[in-house]
């Protein structure tokens, strides 16, 4: 996961994954975050269907994030 937001890719990850995270990452600013299968599936839909600056924007700050801390 952190290699694709490091290449400026938006992530929907699970809630295990956003807990590794930590601090470095918060949801919402730097990827989307799903508790279960449908959630996840509704995120990525709603992600594929987003317009271009939100996604601009949520892979852009994800991508400076990543690189500066890891």
């Amino acid at each position: 996961v952190l290699e694709a937001l490091a290449n400026g890719k938006p992530c929907v990850v699970s809630e295990f994954v956003a807990d590794a995270f930590g601090s470095e990452l918060q949801a919402d600013l730097h990827y989307l975050v799903a508790p279960d299968a449908e959630a996840f599936a509704h995120q990525t839909l709603q992600m594929l269907g987003d317009d271009v600056g939100k996604l601009t924007k949520l892979s852009g700050a994800a991508r400076a994030r990543v690189k500066e801390h890891f």
